[in-house]
């Protein structure tokens, strides 16, 4: 098949970029996991859950963030999507972009422009340097601009950071008007060397930053989980926007991944599995690249 979506659905090739190391995965403790939640679902009432996602699910991932991401906020500020490209859909229906122009780093994760352009938004790739994408050009050049779609913490795919300054002006730039930012969180805590570099929301005072992330790099890609975390403002709009358009997929396995976090296992905290391993397997594998 022709175009984008003849890429999914193939073998994971030798050091393709954009999927976690299958070794890496706890496949046995998953699949227990998972069969304890599909028990306990199916012996729920018959009602219609949760379009935001399974609460204790929203709960956990509030607490996950504020630990690792340095995010404050609430289970309602959280709805659970099938990943990336599904959180993007939502806040760009929920933030009014059709018609519209934003800012994407050049160069940048594909589906980003592309699903930019199927939206009706128009995108313009702005160069991301050794600091990260070019803010201060970028929002003079182009005053229109009404969305920003960044990497902050690890550039795809340089894995540049962005600077401290450069965060500080598309803060300024978002809070100074009617402007967005959408963060695209791809690696999380997943860093191979320096400190972690916080969330962008977690600096964000105008209520401006929309926050995506996923457990397609410390789980799997095909379990579909991903979450976006959106500023107190908009709860209401991006909720009732997720009940009607884009409800989120399957509860059991939230209930699994809920008590996956709750554990403490995505991040190796007490069986070696999940980040921690996948951060000893990925700095093994950079120093024998460079041996």
């Amino acid at each position: 098949m022709d175009g984008m979506t003849g890429g999914f659905g193939l073998p994971v090739l030798p050091f393709q970029t954009g999927v976690p190391a299958q070794d890496a995965f706890p496949a046995k403790l998953w699949a227990r996991v998972h069969a304890r939640a599909v028990r306990a679902d199916a012996s729920t009432p018959p009602s219609y859950p949760d379009p935001r996602g399974h609460d204790e699910l929203r709960r956990q991932i509030a607490t996950y963030l504020g630990i690792a991401r340095g995010i404050r906020c609430g289970p309602d500020q959280i709805i659970i999507t099938s990943g990336f490209r599904a959180g993007l859909a939502l806040a760009l229906h929920v933030l009014g972009a059709r018609g519209r122009t934003a800012l994407i780093e050049d160069p940048a994760f594909p589906p980003v422009r592309l699903g930019l352009e199927l939206a009706g938004v128009k995108a313009v790739p702005i160069p991301v340097d050794r600091l990260g994408m070019e803010v201060g050009a970028a929002t003079e050049r182009i005053p229109d601009a009404y969305l920003a779609v960044v990497t902050p913490g690890q550039h795809a795919p340089t894995g540049v950071a962005m600077s401290g300054g450069r965060r500080n002006d598309l803060l300024q730039w978002a809070g100074s008007g009617n402007r967005w930012i959408i963060e695209d969180d791809y690696l999380s805590e997943l860093q191979l060397v320096g400190r972690v570099a916080p969330a962008l929301a977690s600096e964000d005072i105008h209520g401006k930053v929309i926050h995506i992330g996923s457990f397609s790099k410390t789980m799997k890609p095909s379990l579909g989980i991903g979450f976006i975390v959106v500023p107190p403002e908009t709860a209401l709009r991006f909720g009732e926007a997720a009940a009607c358009l884009s409800p989120s997929p399957s509860t059991a396995s939230h209930i699994a991944m809920a008590q996956f976090i709750a554990d403490g296992l995505p991040r190796g905290e007490q069986d070696g599995s999940g980040a921690s391993t996948m951060m000893r397997g990925l700095r093994r594998a950079r120093d024998a690249g460079r041996a």
